[in-house]
């Protein structure tokens, strides 16, 4: 089993790295970076970010909105996200009620 990413997911990657680098607010990098939890305002902001990228509703096929990325693309975001200092997005709504319904 070959475990690299191939040339597309390195390409993937260095986009997603590329935006963080230019759209995570400052603010939220300094709570991330004492441990805090964001709290509602930022976490919105945050999420409203990522809902203008269209990367809100990462677990949703591309026809219900979401970007309709692989599971290996979501483990790249995620690792990219967290590097970046940015938090996850709310553990409800999208993540969890949106696909119930």
């Amino acid at each position: 089993m070959n475990l690299e990413f191939t040339r597309e997911e390195l390409e993937f990657q260095q986009s997603i790295r590329d935006w963080m680098q230019v759209n995570v607010p400052d603010d939220i990098k300094r709570c991330s970076a004492i441990g805090e939890m964001s709290g509602k305002e930022l976490q919105q902001k945050w999420e409203r970010l990522l809902g203008k990228q269209g990367w809100l509703a990462l677990t949703w096929p591309k026809q219900y909105g979401g970007p309709g990325w692989t599971a290996t693309q979501r483990y790249i975001f995620d690792l990219e996200r967290a590097m970046a200092g940015a938090p996850p997005t709310s553990p409800f709504g999208v993540a969890m009620v949106g696909p119930v319904l």
